[in-house]
């Protein structure tokens, strides 16, 4: 088999594979850490550098207003979570792992909002003509 067939039979890069795999294993790790509150983070992405050495964690929280204490919360647990991801993962060596609020969702409710209250405002024109 040549190395093009072999690309053409693969149709996801290693860096998707491994960031999903990063995805599952986090996940299940934040859910066995209930103690922390954990167990209310949902983990929304993951993107991890070509090289494999650094990944963003992307998560949301059912409950936004403990946003700062679970976000401490992260930064102080994730060397173990690395730890963990470590154990799991079969890298040479594992990715550091930095968390970041996904606002994904946040910006496409302001930008629904948005749309509206456009059309709340071309309603009463459209009515006169």
């Amino acid at each position: 088999m040549t190395e093009q067939a072999f690309k053409k039979e693969q149709p996801f890069k290693r860096t998707d594979r491994v960031s999903d795999e990063i995805r599952k294993i986090v996940s299940e790790v934040l859910s066995r850490m209930q103690h922390y509150n954990f167990d209310q983070v949902t983990v929304t992405g993951v993107k991890i550098t070509p090289d494999l050495r650094n990944a963003r964690i992307y998560y949301r929280l059912l409950d936004p207003t403990r946003r700062p204490e679970i976000m401490k919360g992260l930064q102080n647990k994730g060397k173990q979570i690395q730890y963990e991801v470590g154990q799991q993962l079969t890298l040479r060596s594992t990715p550091r792992l930095k968390f970041e609020y996904d606002e994904s969702i946040d910006y496409g409710d302001r930008i629904e909002q948005l749309f509206h209250k456009i059309h709340e405002n071309d309603e009463p024109n459209s009515e006169e003509e």
